[in-house]
This record gives structure tokens, sequence and C-alpha cells, in this order.
């Protein structure tokens, strides 16, 4: 089919696909993967995925449970009392998950995992299933931590620092958390979603300072961690 259309005409097509379509397209044939895999094309896919990011509708979460990794859609968009996120487990085995990784977050689809018990540091694209090795470096460190709670502030306009707000004062009276981490925020300003200890997702209401668990439908097992993420084509090691 690809040799009766154009390829800038194909492009756009595929560009307009949902990524789980993209990424079966890639098995359609040669030409097809080789138009999918190229540079110009994961720039252009990369570009707009990262623009749909910025909307609340939709808002994605990949999650690393042992060997698994899973992909959890919020609609923030949706009533305060109806927030919920529906979970799918992402297909094929991870060569560079484990029982002792942690999953440090994403940049463009790319995540950053270590492994706490040998320092190993892993780029990966659990979609495309590639991963890069970082070279080792002897760093000797030590953390320590303390606190009675956590302010989150927001920048309302980017880039101008005088913009810094407060959004809200987080505390858990009888419950002791090493962190907190803002993932999202609904559309009406009154939902935050939070990862606390980089494992437990709840949602904060900003009005009622309520914290709730975050309901979940389909198969999700979030005991490791999680961070948001984009589903991109680009690679840990550049263009093959």
């Amino acid at each position: 089919m690809s040799d009766y259309i154009p390829n800038h005409l194909l492009a756009n097509v595929l560009l307009r696909l949902p990524f789980d379509s993209l990424l079966q397209s890639r098995r359609v044939s040669k030409s097809w993967r080789a138009l999918i895999d190229s540079s110009d094309f994961i720039k252009i896919h990369l570009n707009k995925a990262n623009q749909e990011a910025n909307s609340p509708s939709g808002i994605k979460i990949i999650g690393l449970n042992q060997n698994n990794f899973y992909t959890l859609v919020l609609d923030l968009e949706a009533d305060s009392s109806s927030i919920t996120a529906s979970a799918k487990q992402l297909n094929g085995p991870s060569d560079y998950s484990g029982s002792e990784v942690c999953l440090k977050g994403s940049c463009n689809g790319l995540l950053c995992l270590m492994y706490p018990d040998t320092d190993k540091i892993i780029f990966g694209n659990p979609w495309i299933q590639k991963s890069w090795e970082l070279p080792s470096f002897p760093i000797e460190y030590h953390t320590r931590g303390g606190g009675f709670g956590a302010d989150i502030w927001v920048m309302e306009d980017y880039e101008v620092d005088k913009s810094w707000t407060k959004l809200t004062s987080v505390t858990m009276p009888g419950w002791t958390f090493w962190s907190l981490t803002p993932l999202a925020l609904s559309k009406n300003n009154r939902q935050l979603l939070l990862q606390i200890d980089g494992v437990k997702l709840v949602l904060h209401d900003l009005e009622t300072k309520r914290i709730s668990d975050l309901a979940t439908r389909g198969d999700v097992s979030f005991v490791q961690s999680s961070c948001t993420c984009i589903g991109s084509l680009v690679t840990p090691f550049g263009t093959d």
C-alpha cells in the first residue's frame, strides 16, 4: 500500500493514529517501519506527544511493578468526585526491569531506572523495548532528610520567577513519608494527584484538604514506583 502513497501523505496519516496503533503499524511492512523509525518522523511525533501531554485530559502515568510496566490514564477534566484511572499492562517482557529496580523519572518517553544494590542506571523505552546502561562512575554520596510536611508551589507564568504561587500545604498527621511528588492537577484546580514515597498514588482535595486513594480500573499494582510520561518512539541511544 505504501508503494502507492507518497511518504509525506502516509506519514501524515500515521501521525494521527493512537500510539498503540502506530506501534502496530511498524509491523505492516519494512517500508512502513523504516518511515516510522526515521529521525524526522520520531521528532514530529515527539512534538505532537508533548503538546498533547500539556492537556489535563488523558494525563498518562507509567508504573513499575517487579517485571511489569503499566500505563495508567487519568481523566482530570471529570468532576472532582469521579476522577478515576484505567490501567493497562504494557505488552512483552522487559530486559531492564526487576524486583530491585526503582523508576526515577521520565523524559520524552525515556525512563530512568536505577538498581539501588548495584548503583546501575539504565535509560529505556518500554514501548519499543530498547535500553541503554549508563557507564559506571565512582561517586560516594550520603543522604539526610527531615521536615513536617510539604509545600507545593506552581509557576503560573512560564519562566517568570515572580509568578510562583503557593498552591497548598500537605501534612499527614500520624503518617510518616520520605518523599511527596505532585504529578498532575485537575482542570478545575481542585484535585491534586500526589505520589507518596515513589509508590502510593493519592488524590488531595485542595478545598477540603482530604486525601484519598486513587480509584483504579483494570490490572494495576503500583508497589514500586511511578511517574508521568508520554508514549514516544525515541531510543535511549539516538537514531539507529
